[in-house]
C-alpha cells in the first residue's frame, strides 16, 4: 500500500490539497489496483484550528491531565467576609 499527500486539481483547474491510498490485491490469481483518492481541505482546517486554539487560554484543554475533559477552574475561597 502506498499513501502521499499531494495538490490535485479539479476540473475547473482550481486546486485542493488531497490524500491519495494505492492498494493492491490479488483474486483469483487476477491481480486488482485500487486508488482512493480524498480532498482533505476540510481536516487541515479543522486541524488548523485545533492548532490555533491549543494553549490559548481560552478554556482549552492543554494544561489539563490525560482524559481530563472538563475547563479547569481557578480554586476560590468560599470564606465569607471576616474569614468565616
Amino acid at each position: 500500500m502506498l499513501h502521499q499527500s499531494f495538490i490535485a486539481l479539479r476540473w475547473d483547474k482550481t486546486s485542493f490539497p488531497a490524500e491519495a491510498t494505492l492498494s493492491r490485491f490479488e483474486n483469483r490469481g487476477r491481480v486488482f489496483h485500487t486508488l482512493i483518492l480524498r480532498n482533505v481541505d476540510e481536516q487541515l482546517a479543522s486541524e488548523q484550528r485545533i492548532h490555533s486554539l491549543d494553549g490559548a487560554g481560552r478554556g482549552g484543554f492543554a494544561d489539563q491531565r490525560p482524559g481530563d475533559r472538563s475547563p479547569r477552574r481557578e480554586s476560590r475561597s468560599h470564606a465569607g467576609r471576616n474569614g468565616e
